[in-house]
């Protein structure tokens, strides 16, 4: 089992060298509406950091359960805001948590968190961000 979860952490870092960090095309092809694409944007940036409070605590806690839970979660709204990268992360990490590889998805959350730096400043400078700081 180690061996598959090593391998599933190499396939996302090979993954995260061709997926688009934030895919803002395609969230605004999706919603249609300038406004609540940013609306959208907005809401995640405010919850994300209690999610990955509530993700450190269950792996802190040894919870495999309630942290592939938290994985499947920001998978989800990853995938609905157009954050590719992070959406591929949290799938592996979610993939990793149900075979209970504790220590492997502590890795892979770190590389989570340094997605979610990415995807922050990737949002802070596209043009649905700016639309919001403006209004």
């Amino acid at each position: 089992m180690k061996l598959d979860a090593i391998a599933k952490v190499s396939e996302v870092q090979l993954a995260k060298a061709t997926i688009a960090t934030f895919n803002e095309t395609a969230l605004f092809d999706r919603m249609g509406d300038r406004q609540l694409a940013s609306a959208i944007i907005v809401k995640f940036l405010d919850d994300l950091p209690e999610q990955l409070d509530a993700m450190r605590r269950h792996l802190e806690e040894r919870n495999a359960i309630g942290a592939e839970r938290q994985a499947h979660t920001i998978k989800g709204v990853s995938a609905a805001i157009g954050a590719e990268a992070l959406q591929g992360l949290a799938s592996a990490l979610e993939q990793t948590l149900k075979a209970e590889q504790l220590a492997s998805a502590a890795t892979m959350f770190l590389d989570l968190q340094d997605e979610v730096g990415r995807l922050k400043r990737a949002i802070e400078a596209s043009v649905l961000f700016r639309d919001v700081a403006r209004a």
